[in-house]
């Protein structure tokens, strides 16, 4: 599902921690099957429409604390995944369609 030279990058514009730089390869697998499984487990996920491009909300308490979209290569591999946490920008979504 991931392509060989996936890359992760995350904006929390300092606001919010996040990872500083772009993950790549396999320290991308590591991480999202590693911490965010664990800081990410009991936040409620729900599949969306982001920018016209499949994607997850994650909310906590009814309040939505991240954004994540992913772009595809050629082959439909997953080549990028972009996390928002930067409250202001989470704010300033709009009405997503949840599937």
């Amino acid at each position: 599902m991931l392509a060989k030279d996936v890359r992760l990058t995350a904006d929390g514009s300092g606001k919010v921690p996040t990872v500083a730089g772009v993950l790549r390869d396999e320290a991308v697998l590591s991480f999202v099957t590693r911490q965010l499984t664990e800081w990410w487990a009991n936040y409620e996920w729900s599949a969306a429409e982001l920018s016209g491009s499949r994607g997850i909300i994650l909310h906590e308490d009814g309040k939505t604390v991240a954004a994540v979209s992913f772009a595809y290569d050629r082959n439909d591999r997953v080549a990028d995944i972009f996390i928002f946490r930067n409250s202001d920008k989470i704010q300033r979504l709009e009405e997503v369609r949840i599937y």
